[in-house]
């Protein structure tokens, strides 16, 4: 049973972009940055940047996939193994929610395959962690620590 308090709180937290947009190519945070670099997401509205990032099994995960047929949110997260399982969890808890409504979930990090396998069984997620090793989409969605060089906490509805 899906908790209300548990999906108002994801949907709030979820930055809404282009419905089914998706580019090809490279794309730049139209968010902006701070004083210290950091970038601060995309503007709602903005085209979504297409990616093709692999999985925590190794397949390759592409957004343009789910162009016109499945509605996708793209979770940026530091790092496999870091407190922020209690937020992955939310969208685990609430799962069958999102698939009702044709939406797919997916968490980014800059973390390998076989630690998104590990960090996956470990918190029981049903949806696919990605890597983006080379660190190319967090950039892309303004979702990218300049000084850690890891993601920043990000949540895109697209």
């Amino acid at each position: 049973r899906v908790r209300p308090a548990a999906v108002l709180m994801t949907v709030a937290m979820t930055a809404a972009l282009l419905v089914g947009g998706c580019s090809s190519g490279t794309a730049t945070s139209s968010g902006g940055s701070d004083e210290y670099g950091e970038q601060n997401g995309l503007e709602v509205g903005t085209v979504a940047p297409d990616f093709r990032l692999k999985n925590h099994e190794q397949q390759t995960v592409a957004l343009s996939d789910y162009k016109g047929t499945k509605n996708v949110i793209l979770v940026f997260y530091p790092a496999d193994f870091t407190p922020v399982g209690g937020e992955l969890s939310g969208y685990r808890d609430n799962y069958e929610f999102f698939q009702e409504r044709d939406t797919e979930v997916f968490g980014i990090s800059a973390d390998a395959w076989a630690s998104h396998a590990e960090f996956r069984k470990q918190l029981e997620l049903p949806f696919d962690l990605l890597s983006d090793w080379d660190r190319t989409v967090m950039p892309a969605y303004g979702a990218f620590s300049v000084r850690t060089k890891i993601a920043n906490r990000w949540s895109f509805l697209i």
